[in-house]
């Protein structure tokens, strides 16, 4: 039963991370078409990795010129003009107001100074430029039952070295891959505090959609699995 559950979480999770993603690829999308006279967005995926889901959020749009960056030299995309960078307190390499749309996907959740990621963010948009990021909800609904049985969230981590923050997890008890390059959770954010984070560094019109459950996702947004903040430099 236990082992059932766990399969069903982290079926859950992977699709709540996709429908993230795919909003994402949908804000690039309306924005982009908003400019049609626009001949270029540069765009930055923070936290890109080996480029895989890059591609896969970006694939087929026009105009665009695609940069990553990552903590390790793991990308190997020709179409991505990647940089190795520590990006958990690191000022990003990148000149002020270069890029029209910066985001993540499951990276601010790593982060132990929030508040200078998201201003480096928004240093390095353009004006009226888009900000998103998509990041794991520490009050989701599976998070909630978790701490009614005495557990940690699903989402925190506990230890970076095994996953021991709740029997619940479909990965409670199995070693971190990358455990050198510290990749745990530092701190989760909910719902609410996403957004509150989001508009005190600068992204005033902040806005946050949530997903994992179609019923969650009309009526109790806040319980959802992912939740994605995104606004606008002004």
């Amino acid at each position: 039963m236990i082992e059932e559950l766990k399969n069903l979480l982290l079926t859950k999770a992977f699709n709540s991370y996709s429908q993230g993603e795919d909003f994402i690829r949908e804000q690039v999308l309306t924005y982009i078409k908003k400019r049609p006279s626009q001949k270029k967005f540069q765009i930055l995926d923070i936290g890109c990795h080996d480029g895989v889901t890059t591609n896969k959020i970006l694939s087929g749009i026009e105009k665009i010129e695609i940069y990553g960056i990552n903590e390790s030299d793991v990308c190997k995309a020709d179409n991505i003009t990647c940089t190795v960078k520590d990006i958990d307190g690191d000022t990003l390499p990148f000149e002020d107001n270069f890029f029209d749309i910066v985001y993540s996907s499951q990276v601010i959740e790593h982060m132990l100074d929030k508040d200078f990621y998201i201003s480096e963010c928004r240093r390095i948009l353009k004006e009226r430029g888009l900000f998103l990021a998509a990041t794991e909800n520490i009050g989701s609904f599976e998070s909630i039952v978790s701490l009614i049985f005495g557990q940690e969230p699903l989402s925190q981590h506990t230890s970076n070295k095994v996953h021991i923050n709740s029997f619940f997890s479909p990965h409670y008890g199995k070693k971190f891959e990358n455990y050198d390059c510290n990749y745990g959770h530092k701190n989760v954010c909910s719902y609410y505090s996403l957004k509150r984070l989001a508009q005190l560094n600068g992204f005033k019109n902040a806005q946050v959609r949530s997903f994992g459950n179609i019923i969650f996702s009309i009526f109790v947004p806040i319980y959802n699995r992912v939740i994605v903040v995104y606004g606008t430099k002004y």
